[in-house]
């Protein structure tokens, strides 16, 4: 049987287990499926990871009857169609001509980064004791999730704020424009983009607050309709203070968040350079150019020359959990780079040689990440050599037939308030597949993790299990 996705499992799994909560119908629940502790705040269990979101898919999906192995391949992929076309809509307001807009749309299935070459430079004999694990082991494979179509079809809350940032910032860029800023939308947009992604919610009250500051001294838009379109701000600013606002009257709360940050890793210039490569030498450039001398007429290249300047001067912070800010940033980098890339304003020799340049910039990175992690996992698949799914190194693409029996045993004959004991990765597909609740699970959404997997690893030692001293069964 498929395990309901190709990479990223161990956070599939747990968008999943929410999912499968809305599929009984549990949506308003405060029942945590991964992990024990009792009597916490219902910041758990309607905050974290979009978990109100995909307990919300998850009941609209169980009405199609559908297994749940299939949730993020019937859900994600038409997310992404809808993402391509907000992401043209966009496109069609930045970039002048329709083939500024088609090599824009092309360049989205694109990865120019650099991060590719670490699976060079990994195999290096004692490379960890000269290159630090943020340029070594670079997370998520160059960001997936940076690149608004490949890896955003397989994670909806993702591809949602997406589009809904997409959709803020073409609304944002028109209502300065044309001066007629439709308040309702892009308060709608604001909110959804920082219910599902916070940290993204910063970046958009970053970016708004700087764009019109831009307009209302260079374009001299009104300032009385600038602060009342600043109003609009109001829901996205309450749910990116939500998370901050719990955690200082619950210090479990707070540790949680402290570790969801800091597993997020970091981007710093460096890394910025490294996930962007060529587009974020041709997006600074971009960048620059368009703020030297911009029209009012110009507001969506300037709304891009924003964000991606927001995002660099973010990186300079160097900030535990910054990646989670950096998401779509490949949208105004194509949107500022694909202008120079047709017209860069050089003679048509050194065009062919710029042109050529830039394509090979983009191959590697490109046919090296959508083959990879594709090989990868389908050689896993073929050559699966595990005894069990106890293996906490090897996440499997297939479950095999006991391990389907078993897990829809589970949900047939466990009750809902039954708790799991297994390994790490069997645990893990437990809540998605079941709807049942684990000891031991997704290592943020199960509150101490690291002390729970000692104690189960040395079990047949261990007269009682942390954490459940009050459980009536096992």
């Amino acid at each position: 049987m498929f395990a309901g996705s190709l990479w990223g499992m161990h956070d599939h799994n747990l968008y999943l287990g929410g999912a499968k909560m809305g599929m009984h119908g549990r949506v308003l629940s405060d029942t945590l499926l991964f992990t024990t502790e009792e009597g916490l705040s219902l910041a758990f269990s309607f905050l974290p990871h979009g978990t109100l979101f995909y307990r919300l898919v998850g009941w609209l999906y169980g009405l199609m009857g559908l297994p749940s192995n299939l949730l993020f391949m019937v859900v994600g992929l038409p997310l992404s169609i809808v993402a391509f076309g907000a992401y043209y809509a966009l496109f069609s307001e930045v970039l002048r001509s329709e083939a500024e807009r088609r090599l824009g749309l092309l360049m989205l299935f694109t990865f120019p980064g650099l991060i590719w070459m670490e699976k060079l430079y990994q195999n290096v004999p004692n490379i960890e004791s000269w290159l630090p694990p943020r340029l070594l082991y670079t997370e998520l494979w160059g960001i997936g999730n940076m690149n608004p179509i490949t890896h955003n079809a397989h994670v909806p809350h993702f591809v949602v704020a997406s589009i809904a940032m997409a959709f803020g910032m073409l609304t944002l860029a028109q209502s300065v424009r044309a001066r007629q800023p439709n308040h309702f939308r892009l308060a709608g947009f604001g909110f959804l983009v920082a219910w599902l992604l916070p940290s993204l919610g910063i970046l958009w009250v970053a970016v708004f607050v700087a764009f019109l500051v831009y307009a209302i001294c260079y374009w001299k838009y009104p300032i009385g309709q600038g602060v009342r379109t600043l109003l609009t701000l109001i829901p996205a600013a309450c749910m990116v203070a939500l998370p901050v606002v719990v955690s200082r009257g619950d210090h479990v709360w707070a540790e949680y968040v402290r570790l969801a940050v800091a597993v997020t890793g970091t981007v710093d210039p460096i890394t910025w350079f490294m996930h962007l490569g060529v587009l974020g030498v041709l997006g600074l450039w971009g960048a620059i150019k368009t703020l030297r001398g911009s029209r009012p007429d110009e507001a969506g290249r300037v709304l891009m020359a924003v964000w991606l300047l927001m995002t660099f001067l973010l990186s300079f912070l160097f900030r535990v959990g910054s990646p989670r800010l950096m998401d779509g940033l490949y949208l105004p980098a194509i949107a500022l780079s694909v202008p120079l890339i047709i017209n860069p304003g050089i003679s048509r020799h050194r065009y062919n040689i710029f042109r050529f340049a830039v394509a090979l910039a983009l191959l590697p990175g490109t046919v090296v990440t959508y083959i990879y992690p594709w090989a990868g996992r389908f050689h896993v698949a073929g050559v699966d050599h595990r005894l069990s799914l106890q293996d906490a190194d090897l996440w499997p693409v297939v479950l095999s037939e006991d391990e389907d029996a078993a897990l829809g045993i589970l949900e047939s004959e466990a009750k809902a308030d039954d708790i799991v004991i297994a390994g790490p990765v069997l645990a893990s597909f437990v809540p998605g597949f079941t709807g049942r609740r684990v000891y031991l699970g997704h290592i943020v959404a199960t509150l101490r993790f690291w002390d729970k997997l000692a104690v189960v690893k040395q079990l047949e030692e261990q007269p009682t299990l942390l954490g459940l001293a009050n459980a009536r069964s096992v």
